[in-house]
């Protein structure tokens, strides 16, 4: 009888390279990339997350140069 019974199994999440937390990080982040590019979020929720992942890191480097070019236009002005 033993084949008939149901376990619970303990779920886990695997790091999903979104700091391991979970589907409500990644959803969380969906929503961040949507805003940031003034789109639906089921754009990026229905992609595969190695496709989120890919948006998450060329957003985040285009976040980057946008602020060093702002810091630059500050400096610029400051003198």
């Amino acid at each position: 009888m033993a084949s008939d019974s149901v376990q619970a199994v303990a779920f886990f999440y695997a790091n999903n390279g979104l700091g391991g937390k979970g589907p409500d990080q990644l959803v969380l982040r969906c929503y961040e990339l949507a805003k940031f590019y003034h789109v639906d979020p089921s754009i990026f929720l229905e992609k595969p997350l190695t496709e989120i992942q890919r948006h998450l890191f060329w957003t985040h480097r285009l976040g980057e140069a946008i602020a060093a070019e702002e810091d630059a236009l500050r400096a610029q002005n400051e003198r």
